[in-house]
């Protein structure tokens, strides 16, 4: 099975480095580049075939890799979003697997790193490279010392007892 990707990033050099890594591969095959975020979107819909997984950036002109993979993503039949980027900051990390991103791996991965997560990502599963996982480690770690948050802070305190009660399996009652 050949595996179509599509990629998107505002440097052209390292499109073509990632392009000759990827082709140099039978299981891959490169079948379209966009340097924006909009371009991306305008294009990925239009392929025949489809792309099965589109690596992404984040910092892109305009529309960052963000908002272009939460529009990718919100299409049923959409290929699969693996970021990779240099970004270091863990919410934009968080950010990007709301989005929809399947993974998220650095820009300085190595090419066997790199097939092998482009392999993961279209295979169901998601992918993180060890950087992104000790930010979400320390993002998450942090989340629990933080005294937890109103998920619905409109809500009355008798409105919140209820909805708790209800949470835990009681009735309406």
């Amino acid at each position: 099975m050949t595996i179509r990707v599509f990629l998107v990033d505002d440097h052209p050099a390292f499109r073509d480095g990632l392009r000759v890594a990827l082709e140099s591969t039978e299981t891959i095959k490169v079948v379209g580049e966009a340097d924006t975020g909009e371009e991306a979107v305008r294009v990925l819909p239009t392929l025949d075939p489809r792309a099965d997984v589109v690596l992404m950036d984040i910092k892109l002109t305009g529309c960052s890799g963000i908002a272009a993979t939460h529009l990718i993503t919100a299409d049923a039949i959409a290929p699969r979003v693996l970021i990779v980027s240099a970004a270091d900051d863990a919410d934009v990390t968080i950010g990007a697997l709301r989005a929809g991103a399947r993974g998220f791996i650095d820009k300085s991965v190595c090419r066997e790193d790199l097939l092998r997560s482009i392999h993961l990502v279209v295979g169901g599963g998601a992918v993180f490279s060890a950087r992104t996982a000790v930010q979400l480690d320390s993002y998450f770690s942090e989340a629990h010392r933080r005294p937890p948050r109103l998920a619905f802070p409109e809500l009355t305190d008798r409105e919140t007892q209820v909805l708790d009660l209800l949470a835990h399996g009681h009735d309406n009652r």
